[in-house]
C-alpha cells in the first residue's frame, strides 16, 4: 500500500533539498499544479496557475547548502502534473530512480542540473540510474474529459537528460524503461540527451499508441554540447499496430 497519498498541492508533492542517504518509496502523488488546482474558478486559462513549474517528486540542492546525495526513489505513482516533470533529479548526486509509474505530465522523468541562482554555477546531476520505470504522456483518461497534454511547455519527453556544455553530466544510465506516447508533436523526442559522458541508454521501449512512432526516438542535441563514452544500444522505438 502507499506510504503517503499527496494530492492537490500547488508547487511540489515531495521535495527533497540538500539531504543524503534517503528513500522516497511507495507514495501516490497526484494533481500537482494542474488546472483543477490552480485556475481561477470559471476560467479556462492555464496561465491562472501560481507556478510556472511544479514537481510531484524532486530532489535538489547544491547552492548555499550541500547537494542532495545517495537518494533512492522507488515504487511511486505520479499522476497529473500539468506544468512540468513527474520525477526529477535537480542537482543531486548518486540517485536511483527505479520501478516508478508516471503518467499525465509534461515530462515523465528528468535529470538536469541544480537550480539556477544568480552568481552561482549550476551543478551537474551526476551518477543517476533510471531503471525499469514506466510512464505515459497522454493516457486514455486524457481523452475522456481530461486536459490536453503536452501543453504549456510543449515538450512531451519520456526522459529528459540534460547537462551544461561547460560541465557535462557524468554517469547517467537509463535501462529497461517503457515510455508511451512520447515525442509525438513537433521535434519532441522519447528520450532527450544533452551533454553526457560515461553514460548508458539501453533496452528502453518507446511505444506510440498511434500509427506513427515518436517524431524522434532518442535525440542528441547538437553542437556545442559535449559527448564522450556514451553507449546507446538495444532500444525499441515503434508504433502500436
Amino acid at each position: 500500500s502507499d506510504l503517503n497519498t499527496i494530492s492537490r498541492s500547488g508547487y511540489a508533492g515531495i521535495y527533497v533539498y540538500s539531504s543524503s542517504h534517503g528513500r522516497i518509496h511507495a507514495n501516490s502523488v497526484t494533481n500537482i499544479n494542474d488546472p483543477e488546482v490552480c485556475s481561477i474558478p470559471g476560467s479556462t486559462s492555464l496561465d491562472d496557475c501560481q507556478y510556472g513549474n511544479s514537481y510531484p517528486i524532486a530532489v535538489t540542492g547544491c547552492h548555499s547548502t550541500p547537494c542532495s546525495s545517495d537518494i533512492i526513489v522507488d515504487g511511486n505513482v505520479v499522476r497529473k502534473n500539468e506544468r512540468w516533470v513527474g520525477i526529477m533529479n535537480h542537482g543531486a548526486q548518486r540517485m536511483l530512480v527505479v520501478d516508478n509509474d508516471v503518467a499525465d505530465t509534461n515530462f515523465l522523468y528528468a535529470n538536469t542540473v541544480s537550480e539556477e541562482v544568480p552568481n552561482k554555477p549550476v551543478v551537474s546531476s551526476d551518477h543517476t540510474w533510471f531503471v525499469n520505470n514506466v510512464g505515459e504522456i497522454s493516457p486514455p483518461s486524457a481523452n475522456q474529459g481530461g486536459y490536453p497534454l503536452p501543453s504549456i511547455h510543449g515538450h512531451g519527453e519520456g526522459l529528459w537528460l540534460a547537462g551544461p556544455d561547460t560541465n557535462p553530466t557524468t554517469g547517467v544510465h537509463a535501462i529497461g524503461n517503457v515510455f508511451l506516447d512520447t515525442g509525438n508533436a513537433g521535434s519532441q523526442s522519447g528520450i532527450f540527451v544533452q551533454s553526457l559522458t560515461e553514460s548508458v541508454i539501453s533496452h528502453n521501449t518507446l511505444l506510440s499508441p498511434h500509427e506513427l512512432p515518436p517524431n524522434t526516438g532518442i535525440l542528441l542535441k547538437s553542437s556545442p554540447h559535449s559527448y564522450s563514452n556514451l553507449f546507446i544500444a538495444h532500444n525499441e522505438i515503434t508504433a502500436k499496430l
